[in-house]
């Protein structure tokens, strides 16, 4: 089970594992990608990524947080995970997702997490032609079991797909938002 996995302290971003991994002071919570080939789906190995799959990441400079661009050589369905968010956690669980809370606005997402008088919020921006939904943390074996898990769970993900189009770049950023730092979609391409 591992894919493409990069730690965020404040401005340093580390490669390991099978996912991004948002920590501030406190867990933030996880970005995980995958690919569905012929049917078939899986997280990224950093180690041995697709060849046709091209993957650069960036740090914020405005507040903490990622850039990711992807480019395809072929078209791709893309599909990810988001969620994990636990204020005492110091890895990544699934059982971190449990009461995170999950705003959409079309491509734009904030996850809330923490106790409710110690909430914090991480926000997070797909591409424009993404499909998103709740699932199950409990379910992540493969990016298509978390994709067909459904939403009723105690333990709730952002999962996401998009198509891929071949010589196409496209963004995701997950941050921290500041006056300085409120982020749409088209704004990612300058970042």
């Amino acid at each position: 089970m591992r894919g493409l996995f990069i730690l965020l302290f404040f401005p340093f971003v580390l490669c390991a594992q099978d996912r991004y991994v948002f920590q501030y002071p406190e867990m933030a919570g996880s970005l995980r990608l995958g690919i569905e080939k012929d049917g078939k789906s899986f997280w990224i190995n950093p180690d041995r990524p697709p060849k046709y799959l091209n993957i650069a990441t960036k740090p914020l400079e405005k507040t903490k947080g990622i850039l990711i661009s992807i480019r395809v050589e072929e078209e791709t369905e893309l599909y990810w995970a988001f969620g994990g968010g636990n204020l005492n956690a110091s890895e990544v669980k699934p059982e971190n997702a449990k009461d995170n809370i999950y705003s959409m606005e079309r491509s734009s997402v904030a996850m809330y997490y923490g106790e409710s008088m110690n909430l914090r919020i991480l926000h997070a921006i797909f591409p424009l032609e993404a499909s998103l939904r709740l699932a199950d943390a409990l379910q992540q074996d493969t990016p298509l079991q978390l994709w067909n898990s459904g939403k009723k769970t105690a333990y709730p993900l952002l999962a996401g797909k998009c198509t891929l189009k071949k010589g196409e770049t496209y963004y995701i950023c997950v941050y921290r938002q500041t006056p300085e730092a409120d982020y749409l979609y088209y704004h990612l391409e300058d970042l």
